[in-house]
């Protein structure tokens, strides 16, 4: 490989950078950024990067990404800018747009202002200092051709890289269908408080009556 491909390409271009594999004093191995600048004196100057827990976080990251397309409901991954940086299939038939179109886009793509305001609320808790490792809480999505889905949005953050926070994770559950049967029991609780108003106020006449009579009894 020196030979034939660093060297070569350090002598016409001066300059050469790719991946290979180091050698610990322990005798354990690891990648490595490997690169190689030729200076105008004739000079060598090789920098050496431990890829390792970059690689690691990579496999991580595929794996997390594997799980997730697994699952049913929406998930989504929010940078530390805020902005998408993943979806998963079924967020992005849940919204309707194209994943190129979410991906770099701010929540308010898909987030009314309050609903934003909410969730920056909710990421605040959690990321104080006696917060909860996770929230969940109510939100609507907007999707791509104007309809309102009601939502519960688990929430929590990313691991840190040292101290530097990374973004935030999100898994929604469509609840249409229990805000519709909330809506339905809410409706049936109002008719059968106005049907108890009617029966008492029909009862009541009746003994109003029976009332009045039995007081011209006593009179007599």
């Amino acid at each position: 490989l020196v030979r034939n491909e660093i060297l070569p390409s350090v002598d016409d271009g001066g300059y050469w950078s790719g991946e290979t594999t180091g050698l610990r004093a322990d005798g354990t191995t690891f990648p490595e950024d490997h690169r190689l600048t030729k200076t105008a004196s004739g000079e060598l100057i090789c920098t050496v990067r431990d890829l390792s827990a970059e690689q690691a976080r990579q496999t991580e990251l595929i794996r997390f990404r594997t799980l997730m397309e697994t699952i049913e409901d929406p998930v989504y991954v929010l940078n530390e800018a805020g902005q998408f940086e993943y979806v998963n299939d079924a967020f992005v038939r849940m919204v309707g747009y194209d994943r190129e179109t979410i991906l770099g886009s701010p929540p308010t793509l898909v987030k009314s202002a309050d609903a934003v305001d909410r969730a920056e609320a909710a990421l605040g808790r959690i990321l104080s200092s006696d917060g909860p490792s996770s929230i969940q809480f109510e939100i609507e999505i907007q999707s791509k051709d104007g309809e309102a889905i009601p939502c519960e949005d688990h929430m929590g953050v990313l691991p840190y890289r040292g101290e530097e926070f990374e973004g935030s994770v999100g898994i929604l559950r469509d609840i249409t269908e229990r805000k519709e049967n909330e809506k339905k029991l809410e409706q049936q609780n109002q008719r059968l408080t106005e049907f108890a108003g009617v029966v008492s106020h029909d009862l009541q006449s009746p003994l109003n009556v029976a009332q009045g009579r039995l007081d011209l009894v006593h009179e007599d």
